[in-house]
Order: structure tokens, then C-alpha cells, then sequence
């Protein structure tokens, strides 16, 4: 860590400072001026495709920071802007949704194929590990699967960075998570920003139709 904090300063100068909240595959510290930039460190097993933070700059230019990346073996190093915080990203959720419709990446065919049989591969899982009772309504799902890939759906860059208890971003955008999905697989998000779960069960906030409402009137 001594290291990378070194090299964050002989690029941005300033004082390198640890995020609170690191990655399990990476290391990320702020630097230069007013702690204006990031820098993150990976290991080879961990990149990031710069493809999808190309994309996802085209599509959402308004809050995607810029980045590149360079190499100081035996790390990969991505230098970025220090955007505002999560509250700002959060905030904007629903204006991104309907930027990514809006936005079709559709794979190959053969990607797509692929991707299905992925989808398959998980409900027969879930199918396996949950109690008995859930099997009707998983097999309703697993039957619908080959409609994600019609052309029913846009495929649009999503990201799995989302705290499932809170609905907060996990931590810096690092796109490691990203992948071109169907559209909806990360709406999930949604739910997790209109409740709360306690050690036993999951709470809807008071005004969580209203909410919800406003989230699909947003996005039409």
C-alpha cells in the first residue's frame, strides 16, 4: 500500500489518502490538490475493460468519470476524477434509466445465446436452493427468460455495484461489475431505494408508492 500511495503523489502531488471504503479486488486513494483525483490499483486478475467506462462516458457523460489507466507491474493503476459522492449518483437514478433504453448495445447472437443459458444456469440454482414453495413462481420466471433477449428489450451497460441493505453505491464506480445486460436487471436497485430491511423483514418507506410513481413517471 506504501507504494501505490507513493505513486499516487508522484502523479498528482498533494497527500494520498485510503478511501474508508476499499474493494475486495482493489486499492484506492485520493491525491492532488483538493484531493482531486483517484487513483485505483489492481492486480492483473482484476482489470477493468475501459470499453464500458467509454460506453457508460457516451451514455451518462453528466456523472461518469474520466479515466485512464496505465501499469506499474505488478498493478494496473486507473486514474480518475474525484466526483461528487454517492447522494449525488443516487439522485440522478432515475434520469439515467431512461438514458440507458435509449441507448441499445445488443450483442452477437451468439452472445445473447450465451447469456441465456446463463440466466437458465441461475434459476435452476435458485430452483434447487429455495424452499419448495417458491418453485411455481420460478418456473413462471424461467419460462419468460428467452424473452430478455427478444427485441422486446434493449441491452443496456448495467452495473452490480449496489448495496443490497440500503440501496447505496457500494463504493468508487470501478465498472468491474459492469456488462451489457438486458434491460432491467439492474432495477433492483429500485425496491432496495424504497425500503429498508430490519433482522427480519423488509420494510416499505411510508410514501414508498409515491415514490415509486415518481420513479416510472421520470422514466416515461
Amino acid at each position: 500500500m506504501a507504494q501505490c500511495d507513493e505513486l499516487a503523489i508522484s502523479r498528482a502531488g498533494g497527500v494520498s489518502t485510503a478511501l474508508q471504503m476499499q474493494g475486495v479486488c482493489s486499492y484506492t486513494v485520493t491525491a492532488g490538490p483538493n484531493e482531486s483525483k483517484l487513483f485505483q490499483f489492481r492486480g492483473e486478475n482484476s482489470i477493468i475493460d475501459m470499453g464500458n467506462i467509454t460506453l457508460a462516458k457516451g451514455i451518462h457523460p453528466e456523472f461518469v468519470a474520466s479515466c485512464t489507466m496505465g501499469d506499474s507491474r505488478p498493478f494496473y493503476i486507473y486514474k480518475m476524477e474525484h466526483l461528487p459522492g454517492t447522494a449525488r449518483i443516487m439522485a440522478r437514478v432515475p434520469r439515467s434509466v431512461p438514458t440507458s433504453w435509449n441507448n441499445d448495445l445488443r450483442p452477437c447472437s451468439d452472445e445473447t445465446a450465451t447469456l441465456l443459458m446463463e440466466f437458465q444456469s441461475n434459476y435452476d440454482l435458485l430452483a434447487r436452493k429455495l424452499p419448495y414453495r417458491f418453485a411455481p413462481n420460478l418456473e413462471r420466471v424461467r419460462k419468460e427468460l428467452p424473452s430478455l433477449i427478444s427485441k422486446a428489450f434493449p441491452f443496456v451497460l448495467s452495473h452490480g455495484d449496489v448495496n443490497p441493505k440500503t440501496g447505496n453505491i457500494t463504493g468508487i464506480i470501478d465498472w468491474a461489475e459492469s456488462r451489457i445486460l438486458p434491460f432491467g436487471f439492474a432495477l433492483y436497485g429500485l425496491e432496495n431505494l424504497l425500503g429498508r430491511t430490519d433482522s427480519e423483514v423488509w420494510h416499505y418507506y411510508d410514501r414508498y408508492c409515491a415514490l415509486e410513481s415518481l420513479f416510472w413517471q421520470t422514466f416515461r
